[in-house]
């Protein structure tokens, strides 16, 4: 078999022959024609000729997301052929695809989170254009099918200022945590991108990753590696005078503290990090933490103060582009609004911020919103209804892999157990 696809390869255009080099040469397994052009330097019109080359070659097949993976059998005779090659053109290739792939992913981050206050700088003289975007969830949906390739590629920048574009690289994959969170692989990079920020002393970087991973930690329900990971993080943006991201992982604190059940110290907390963003202007981040604020006052038996909180969380956020805090301020004002006796208003509420979380692809929100349903549906007498909702969230937290240590199964596991449900706090997803 290898004979005759070595004979195979002899048999194509000299550079058809370079672009399945180039293809084997690369850390990842399925290319679009826009990324393996990037690697290989051609355009695309022209990459798209050559992949058809290889294509009816069979050394190649056409994914069904419009990609192109080599056959098992190729990728090895692939690998080859590239260790043969010159070094440079193995380190140019992957060079440039790291810099396609960086473009891309923060156009594709930029167009889920429009309103982030610091936007990366897009990487200069790329031979093939970045991919666009049109809207959240054409981005979302890139960030997802390539979440996987970009950790791989990461791995394969350890040396020198790749380590740098690493980090820049696992950073934008913040944007599909924060809707789709697939937990396992969020860790992973994360991880390896604190590791690169350790390696280049990169404080600021470190601390950037520090807060993701302790944002992680509490929603898994590990609320000691969270308090750590936190701690630490608002340290280091402290020494380096960075408020605004300090009193952000001040506000990510107190979650953490709600979630764990210390309302009180999640108060604290919380007012800190208020006093900061009205202190530096920052609007909409204030709003976000009226909204948690709203939480622990329903936690402490409050709704009155909690839908006090929430009309000026509303006013904070304004026409914000933030789909998901707008559907999670209203899946808390159904909450308090359940809580002063309004069951119907309730109903309404809740009902719009789970509609709210599908649109905007939040999974782990829409089965949160399920399970206040559900909670609501018991507190009307509707015993039917409650199983029906619990049943569609554990649905939700099957698909993302949510493990039973996380505070949205523990919710699950103590309404259907019968427990008091007051027992358990109750923070929404940051």
């Amino acid at each position: 078999m290898h004979a005759v696809l070595e004979g195979v390869v002899g048999e194509l255009s000299q550079d058809a022959q370079r672009v399945f080099r180039v293809l084997g040469a690369l850390p990842i397994g399925r290319f679009a024609p826009a990324a393996a052009a990037a690697a290989a330097g051609l355009s695309v019109s022209d990459t798209i000729g050559l992949l058809a080359e290889l294509t009816e070659a069979q050394l190649l097949y056409k994914t069904a997301s419009e990609g192109y993976r080599l056959y098992p059998a190729a990728v090895w005779l692939a690998r080859e052929l590239a260790a043969d090659a010159p070094r440079s053109e193995h380190g140019d290739a992957v060079e440039r695809l790291s810099l396609w792939y960086l473009g891309s992913a923060v156009n594709a981050a930029g167009a889920v989170r429009p309103y982030r206050r610091d936007v990366p700088e897009r990487p200069d003289g790329l031979q093939v254009p970045a991919q666009q975007f049109t809207d959240m969830a054409d981005a979302l949906e890139w960030l997802d099918a390539e979440a996987e390739q970009i950790y791989v590629l990461a791995q394969q920048l350890s040396e020198g200022r790749n380590v740098t574009r690493a980090i820049y690289l696992l950073g934008q994959l913040w944007a599909l945590w924060a809707y789709r969170k697939r937990y396992r692989l969020w860790e992973s990079c994360d991880t390896l991108a604190l590791h690169y920020a350790q390696v280049r002393c990169d404080k600021d970087a470190q601390a950037r990753v520090l807060r993701r991973l302790g944002l992680l930690c509490t929603q898994l329900g590990r609320y000691t590696e969270a308090d750590a990971y936190l701690s630490d993080a608002a340290a280091l943006f402290e020494d380096l005078g960075e408020e605004h991201r300090l009193a952000g992982a001040l506000g990510s604190r107190g979650m953490m503290f709600l979630r764990k059940g210390s309302v009180e110290l999640a108060r604290a907390q919380l007012n800190q990090a208020l006093t900061l963003h009205r202190g530096l202007g920052d609007t909409r981040q204030v709003g976000l933490v009226l909204i948690d604020l709203a939480n622990t006052e329903i936690e402490r038996g409050c709704p009155s103060t909690a839908l006090s909180l929430l009309r000026d969380a509303e006013q904070a956020l304004g026409d914000s582009p933030d789909l998901y805090s707008l559907a999670r301020r209203r899946m808390l004002t159904g909450r308090a609004h359940g809580l002063t006796g309004d069951s119907e208003q309730a109903a309404r509420e809740l009902s719009e911020a789970h509609e709210a979380m599908v649109a905007c692809d939040a999974e782990a929100g829409a089965a949160e919103a399920l399970i206040w349903m559900a909670e609501l549906a018991r507190t009307t007498g509707q015993i039917d209804a409650m199983h029906q909702r619990l049943l569609q969230a554990t649905e939700r937290l099957d698909y993302l892999d949510v493990p039973g240590t996380s505070w949205l199964r523990q919710r699950v596991s103590l309404l259907t157990s019968g427990a008091e449900w007051r027992a358990i706090q109750r923070g929404g997803p940051d």
